[in-house]
């Protein structure tokens, strides 16, 4: 996923060629112009997308110095089939992402992640949900089986920093993972997510010799402006 500044910076960057037809008064290079823009905007959020959405940005500043007068038809109609071409290829891009992609919390969380709420409010609730199904001394199996079955990837390097028990409601203490520590995380996005970008969703746990939980905890990595 693009980080949210380079959205922020393709937001301003795509808000230009309209302006720019606006400015030489040209209303069919204006409304061809910015309906590329929205469309590379919307599509800037995505990594798959990035190259196309560049793609398009060219495109608008290119309509939007068109001169569409009546001598010059021909320019005006490759120019709009070049604009359909592309708008297809895009549509049937997202088509395919928006398949394969996580449009929603996975099902643990959803009640947590249902109201508005801080970081720390989101991971504590979170983590509140992950042991109230798992307690202290659970099976891990059973823990990455129900992960798994809900769309959570296995991290090979799980991060190195966990939340210690020392922390309060309104400071978080860090320290050192304990040796035996596991991380899943899941990524999905909402529909409208501006300024935030993919939200990444960690679970990470310890285990003891005998393979039961001795600690779970859950927390967002989520990047926002």
């Amino acid at each position: 996923m693009w980080p949210a500044q380079g959205v922020f910076v393709f937001a301003v960057m795509s808000a230009i060629p309209p302006f720019i037809a606006l400015a030489r008064r040209n209303f069919l290079a204006f409304a061809g112009s910015s309906l590329i823009s929205i469309v590379a905007l919307l599509l800037a959020g995505y990594t798959y997308f990035v190259p196309i959405s560049i793609i398009l940005l060219i495109v608008s500043f290119v309509v939007a110095v068109q001169k569409f007068g009546p001598g010059e038809r021909r320019m005006a109609v490759f120019v709009r089939a070049a604009i359909l071409m592309i708008l297809a290829a895009a549509v049937a891009q997202a088509v395919r992402i928006s398949i394969i992609y996580n449009w929603s919390p996975p099902k643990i969380f959803k009640q947590a992640l249902s109201s508005p709420l801080t970081v720390d409010d989101r991971e504590r609730a979170m983590t509140e949900a992950l042991n109230s199904q798992f307690p202290k001394g659970s099976d891990e199996a059973a823990l990455k089986s129900m992960l798994l079955k809900q769309g959570f990837e296995d991290v090979s390097r799980p991060q190195p920093s966990c939340r210690s028990s020392r922390s309060t409601k309104s400071t978080r203490v860090y320290e050192s993972c304990p040796k035996e520590t596991r991380e899943m995380r899941y990524d999905y996005r909402h529909l409208i997510s501006f300024p935030c970008g993919t939200i990444h969703l960690s679970v990470n746990w310890s285990v003891d010799p005998d393979g039961k939980t001795t600690r779970i905890e859950a927390t967002d990595n989520t990047i926002c402006l």
